[in-house]
């Protein structure tokens, strides 16, 4: 278990610095609705228990579509907007709303670059930088996103998923298993955190196994998060030392479905103008 430092709102303000932003994810107007319900998702950025929504960006995105019995189709919305995007849930059953982000670019201060390693699980780097830490030299990286929420049209309480041949991506294989793959294959040694969004009970972490998978005793009911970072070096033409790939499973357990959730409830709230 680790604890979570609630951000301060000069933190939330810093949504594009990975190191400052720590999570993004989705958020749906509720997880559970009837057939032919439009919902809306937010894009969020912060740590889950204080978070900011973001406005929809089209030139950052690369995929943002919905998948359901009835196959695939685009996440819509207006470019400036929040929230981001609205998808109708037409046919019941299980739907994963999926978000594939470009890359965008941060520096940070090489002790603040180190700090991050460590926090996010990210130490197999540290030995890859010999001789580069030098105090006060900036630190060039490169990130993109992939996250993920499953939704359903229907009563159903079961936690439906699929991979999705996102870069990197989790997966809910139950209700206490989940799988981190990368380019679809298991990624091992990677931290996999867990958090209930909203909540004040802090944060959990494992390492994922030779197979890819961590588990976790999470303790419905609620909206829980669960996510991952993995780092490499960049492609050839990518101009950073770094090249950063977040992922977010975002879902809700049973005895909190069914409702829409008041504006002022919403655990990612509407963006600093």
């Amino acid at each position: 278990m680790r604890a979570v430092h609630a951000c301060a709102i000069g933190l939330l303000l810093l949504g594009h610095d990975p190191a400052s932003a720590h999570e993004f994810w989705l958020e749906p107007s509720a997880f559970t609705v009837a057939p032919e319900t439009r919902v809306a998702v937010r894009l969020c950025v912060g740590d889950g228990y204080m978070a900011r929504s973001l406005a929809r960006d089209a030139s950052r995105i690369e995929e943002f579509f919905v998948l359901g019995p009835d196959g695939k189709r685009d996440v819509v919305g207006l470019d400036g907007v929040d929230p981001a995007g609205f998808a109708r849930l037409q046919a019941a059953g299980p739907h994963v709303i999926a978000y594939r982000s470009d890359r965008a670019f941060t520096e940070q201060p090489d002790a603040k670059f180190l700090a991050y390693l460590h926090e996010d699980g990210l130490e197999a780097i540290i030995p890859l930088r010999a001789g580069q830490d030098q105090p006060g030299r900036l630190v060039r990286e490169s990130y993109s996103r992939y996250a993920k929420v499953l939704v359903r049209a229907d009563d159903g309480a079961a936690i439906v998923d699929r991979p999705l041949g996102l870069a990197l991506e989790v997966i809910a294989e139950s209700t206490t298993t989940f799988r981190l793959l990368y380019q679809g294959e298991p990624l091992a040694g990677a931290l996999l955190k867990a958090m209930r969004l909203g909540g004040t009970d802090g944060e959990m972490s494992t390492r994922t196994g030779a197979d890819g998978r961590g588990s976790f005793q999470l303790d419905p009911p609620g909206a829980w998060r669960v996510s991952a970072v993995h780092m490499t070096r960049p492609p050839a033409g990518v101009d950073a030392e770094w090249d950063s790939l977040w992922a977010s499973l975002t879902f809700e357990l049973s005895g909190a479905t069914g409702t829409v959730r008041p504006a002022g409830d919403a655990h990612c709230v509407n963006r600093v103008p």
